[in-house]
This record gives structure tokens, C-alpha cells and sequence, in this order.
């Protein structure tokens, strides 16, 4: 894993790092309750926002976002994984969590109502979709 020295990635996972513990999942979270509450998509876009960046709502098919490969991952790219009844014909993605450069990706997951930091090895359980690289 690369770690990045870019300063605007750095604060974005010190704001992610902020919301857990703190920050509480729903589905249906508006970017309004930002940072109370978030889904895995709403959090992402929550982050970004503050470099001044607008995700879309179809990240990996985002056609400015970077492909990486799972082996060149560095801070703040945005890693996919399939959720739970996952179909690809109806789905863009599955879940999404940001990657801190330290072999640990955050995210806002329901499993444990809120905003995580967990090993990349116990994310990517589920399989990977692919990566992404904010330009």
C-alpha cells in the first residue's frame, strides 16, 4: 500500500476518523444529517465535499475517477466491495469505504451502526469491485 504525503488526503482521514464512534448508520441518510448520520455513500460524499470535490452518485462508474489496481491503493482512494444481496444487473455498487494508507479502510457500515475503522483484510472479505482514485 502507498501512502500518500498529499495534505488534503491526510485531512480527509482525519475527519473520517472524527465521525467514528460518533456518527450513527441509516440507509436512507441525507447529506443534511451529515455527520450525525450516514450511510457508506453519503459518508464518502460528506468527506469530499469538504476538499471541495461533488461525488456523483455512481461512483465506480465515475468516468473521472482513476481505476487502481488493489495492489497500488494509497490514502483517501475509495474501495468497493459487494454488500450483502449484491446483484450486479441492479446495483453501480455494493458498499464503499475510503482507504487511510495504513492496511485500514473507513467506512459507515450498518453491521455495527456506525462509522469503523477496520483492517483492509476483514473489508475486503466479501470481495473487491474495484478501486477508485479521486482526481
Amino acid at each position: 500500500m502507498n501512502v500518500s504525503s498529499d495534505p488534503v488526503k491526510k485531512q480527509l482521514i482525519q475527519r473520517a476518523r472524527a465521525c467514528i464512534g460518533v456518527s450513527s448508520y441509516r440507509r436512507n441518510a441525507t447529506h443534511e444529517e451529515a455527520p450525525r448520520v450516514f450511510n457508506c455513500f453519503r459518508f464518502m460524499q460528506w468527506l469530499w465535499d469538504a476538499a471541495g470535490v461533488l461525488l456523483p452518485d455512481h461512483l465506480l462508474i465515475w468516468p473521472d475517477a482513476i481505476r487502481v489496481d488493489l495492489i497500488d491503493i494509497d490514502m483517501a482512494d475509495l474501495v468497493f466491495v459487494p454488500r450483502s444481496n449484491y446483484h450486479i444487473h441492479k446495483d453501480d455498487f455494493g458498499h464503499v469505504g475510503l482507504a487511510t494508507g495504513e492496511n485500514t479502510i473507513i467506512h459507515a457500515t450498518k453491521w455495527k451502526n456506525g462509522v469503523v475503522e477496520e483492517p483492509m483484510q476483514e473489508f475486503l472479505a466479501r470481495g473487491c469491485l474495484g478501486v477508485r482514485r479521486v482526481p
